[in-house]
């Protein structure tokens, strides 16, 4: 599907909607519409797409406020804008846990304490009170998609 839009070199990173590819175009909003509409169209479901450049994905890598803790305790969420301050602090005032996020560039960082599966600080749950999409991998996802779309 990605090469019927004209992309190059298309890998797909296990079975989450991970993809790398090259592409002339270089607006998001463009990528993220023609990819969203195509998916419409080929699988009959919309479904939230964020494209992240290399450059973009590195910067995330760098910035992640929890680097130093265990890698199987991180992950990143790909907002689809930064949210409203106002939801901002209805996620702060709705999570009472013992997890840890930051919110910066229209990502959300997360250190979780325990098992991100045994967490209410969720994909769902932040959608919800920031009221906007979002999409979740965890850190060595994170890790091992900058491996590959530096490789390209």
């Amino acid at each position: 599907m990605y090469e019927s839009l004209g992309f190059k070199d298309v890998i797909t990173y296990i079975q989450s909607g991970n993809v790398i590819f090259k592409t002339a175009v270089k607006t998001a909003e463009i990528l993220n519409r023609n990819v969203a509409d195509k998916i419409k169209e080929t699988f009959g479901f919309e479904v939230f797409v964020r494209h992240i450049l290399l450059c973009e994905l590195q910067q995330i890598i760098k910035e992640n406020p929890f680097h130093k803790n265990t890698p199987e305790q991180l992950y990143v969420g790909f907002l689809e804008r930064n949210p409203d301050k106002e939801n901002e602090e209805k996620l702060q005032a709705a999570f009472k846990g013992a997890d840890e996020w930051t919110i910066k560039n229209q990502v959300i960082y997360l250190h979780y304490k325990e098992q991100y599966s045994n967490s209410k600080l969720n994909n769902n749950f932040i959608e919800n009170k920031l009221k906007l999409k979002a999409t979740t991998r965890n850190w060595k996802t994170i890790l091992k998609l900058e491996e590959l779309a530096a490789s390209l």
